[in-house]
């Protein structure tokens, strides 16, 4: 594992007791996982039709875009810390991605079934000897008891942020690849303009472009 770091190693860390961040892309995933857990319990013949793939495929799209622009960008310097002072804070950033990462892998598995076997297979059995052979063979995700709801998720809200908030941090990223621009490269501002409707832009409340700095 990266830096050393082990699933149980230390004692895990209560959700209410790490940052929003941590705490926001865990709503992300709960959320994620009734939505899942709905549709996988609509029986064969409706949750996996074409349609209902797609969707899935995008939902997860749009996931994996906020943990690693909200989530894993944001907390490198947890990770790379060497103090002994942020060694809880450290913890709990790995504790999170690794949760995370388990929890997306048994979520993924009647979608992408080779993937996630493929997940658990580095994430799990690497670590644990007992674990079950396949992914297949483990448990489904609970609801998790997450604490007090993040400032910044009330105001604006998970669903909202990963219809455009996502979708407009991967075209930024485009535009400066195009442009030749570094993605640390501080920028004045950035305008993008939506088709009404797009990404949940443009419907009542919410903004018509977007100003990044």
């Amino acid at each position: 594992m990266l830096d050393d770091w082990q699933p149980g190693k230390t004692e895990k860390l209560p959700l209410k007791e790490r940052t929003d961040l941590d705490r926001w892309i865990s709503l992300r995933l709960d959320s994620g996982r009734r939505q899942t857990t709905r549709k996988t319990r609509l029986r064969h013949r409706l949750a996996f039709q074409l349609r209902h793939r797609a969707r899935r495929a995008q939902n997860c799209k749009l996931f994996v875009d906020d943990l690693t622009d909200g989530t894993i960008r944001r907390s490198r310097s947890r990770f790379w810390s060497a103090t002994e002072t942020n060694a809880r804070d450290k913890e709990a950033a790995y504790q999170t991605l690794y949760e995370v990462l388990t929890t997306l892998a048994r979520l993924l598995a009647p979608f992408t079934p080779f993937m996630a076997d493929s997940m658990h297979e580095i994430l799990v059995r690497s670590q644990r000897s007992d674990s079950p052979a396949s992914v297949h063979l483990e448990e489904w995700p609970r609801q998790l008891t997450l604490g007090p709801t993040p400032s910044f998720a009330r105001r604006s809200g998970s669903s909202s942020r990963s219809r455009s908030g996502s979708g407009s941090s991967v075209w930024r990223r485009a535009a400066r690849a195009t442009h030749d621009l570094k993605t640390r490269q501080p920028l004045r501002s950035i305008t993008l303009a939506f088709a009404p409707g797009l990404l949940g832009v443009g419907r009542p409340g919410a903004p018509r472009n977007e100003h990044a700095t």
